[in-house]
């Protein structure tokens, strides 16, 4: 029964799980994980020196992309929703000035306030994954070192693996809080195509 009820709460009002709905700021590291992250071992020869200089690179890329596709998916959320809503305005006016039964007034209330909420809560997930957070990239003091060619390819390999270290609870973050943006998304869209329906029902059959 438990069980249900559950699938039923997420179904209409889905939630983070809890070691995920935390603040960045709150997430401690110990002692041993900042030395790690401040100072990285680094095992690699000599002669796979440009290969993991290649690949970090490349893993640094990624991530970025990933954060940027992030970000773009959460504008776009907020986007549609705005033309969505400015319809169903629109289309509530047009109910509402045909003479309706009360009955139909109370439906398309209803449906307008739960289509709000849905709207209200992927909004606020969206502006979440476009907060800005402590982001590190690689600057001019990462490759202004000195060094002969390998000492400088552990240097520059060491600040990618720290700067991608560093990112990677910010990334995580905004694509936790994308995945409950879209969620909830999901059920704006539901809820407006069945508004839809029902506009469409009232002005043709009623």
């Amino acid at each position: 029964m438990n069980d249900k009820l559950h699938r039923l709460r997420e179904f209409i009002w889905p939630l983070l799980e809890e070691d995920v709905d935390s603040d960045i700021s709150d997430q401690n590291l110990s002692e041993e994980d900042n030395a790690a992250e401040e100072n990285p071992v680094l095992k690699i020869e000599d002669e796979n020196l440009d290969l993991a200089l290649q690949l970090q690179s490349k893993i640094y890329q990624e991530e970025d992309d990933r954060r940027k596709g992030t970000e773009s998916k959460a504008a776009l959320f907020m986007g549609s929703l705005s033309v969505a809503n400015t319809i169903v305005i629109g289309a509530n006016t047009l109910i509402w000035g045909k003479g309706i039964p009360i009955g139909v007034i109370k439906t398309s209330v209803f449906i307008s306030i739960v289509l709000a909420i849905y709207t209200l809560r992927t909004v606020w997930f969206s502006v979440k994954v476009l907060e800005r957070g402590t982001y590190h990239v690689l600057g001019n003091d990462d490759i202004n070192i000195s060094g002969d060619k390998n000492s400088y390819k552990r240097d520059i390999i060491s600040s990618f693996f720290k700067i991608i270290k560093g990112n990677e609870d910010v990334i995580n973050m905004k694509v936790s809080h994308l995945v409950m943006a879209q969620e909830y998304y999901k059920r704006a869209m539901f809820v407006i195509c069945l508004y839809a329906f029902m506009v469409f029902y009232f002005c043709f059959f009623l």
